[in-house]
């Protein structure tokens, strides 16, 4: 009697096991993004393309204080704070910083209309 509720115990205690192991693998990690050392709030959440970790380029603009437009006919997304100015097109690994063209090693894309 006693062996079979050790052996359910342990049947129990490894499905539970297994089960655990393969959610925690499954579920993708929660990436947080800090300016001044606070938590900052993005209504879209950083993810990870090929092995880059893509942000929400208003929410961290806009937290150092730049202005941030966009041109829907381009689908194109400027940075402009004092005297630095960044272009950055959906779809295209070529941003312009300062009339200079920066290769980036992925192309912004465009995330729940973000």
């Amino acid at each position: 009697m006693n062996k079979r509720k050790t052996c359910k115990w342990a049947v129990l205690f490894a499905t539970l096991l297994i089960a655990l192991s393969v959610t925690g693998f499954a579920a993708e990690p929660s990436i947080g993004i800090l300016f001044d050392l606070k938590p900052l709030k993005m209504d879209v959440q950083p993810i990870i393309q090929q092995k880059n970790i893509l942000v929400p380029f208003r929410a961290i603009g806009e937290a150092m204080g730049a202005t941030i437009n966009w041109d829907a006919e381009t689908k194109t997304v400027f940075f402009i704070k004092q005297d630095k100015i960044i272009a950055l097109q959906i779809g295209n690994v070529k941003a312009i910083v300062n009339q200079q063209e920066v290769v980036l090693d992925v192309a912004p894309i465009i995330v729940k209309d973000r």
